[in-house]
């Protein structure tokens, strides 16, 4: 079985105070870069590259805490603003896989992914495959 690799960032947002984020965002694995107009932007820094979603034990082996990164995140917008979480990978070339996720200052989510080409495709015809092996 291969292992799902991938690469994640966002788009550049304000946030309103930026020690809080930068110390909200230090336990998980991500990277905060900034812009020259004060705006920040997020990496990720996981082995695998997509967004974490767990926290683990010391040892690795437990989940300690399971977090929405984009809740997060939210709790520390301006107003106004809005992040985009970017996030695509493979597995080999069995599954390509792509999501992305905006969420604002009152954690209101929109969230599409490549697999809902699917649904779209059967409105043009009903011999609809999935791009995998």
């Amino acid at each position: 079985m291969a292992d799902w690799y991938g690469s994640a960032r966002s788009n550049y947002f304000r946030v309103k105070d930026e020690r809080a984020f930068r110390e909200d965002l230090e336990k998980f694995e991500v990277g905060v870069v900034s812009d020259s107009h004060g705006k920040f932007a997020l990496l990720s820094r996981d082995e695998y590259g997509g967004w974490p979603s767990f926290i683990y034990s010391q040892d690795g082996d437990e989940v300690d805490e399971e977090f929405d990164l984009a809740e997060v995140i939210s709790r520390h917008l301006s107003p106004g603003e809005v992040a985009v979480l970017i996030e695509v990978g493979a597995e080999k070339l069995r599954y390509l896989t792509g999501c992305a996720v905006a969420v604002n200052e009152r954690n209101e989510q929109r969230c599409v992914d490549l697999e809902s080409i699917y649904v779209l495709a059967l409105e043009l015809g009903p011999n609809v495959t999935v791009a995998s092996y």
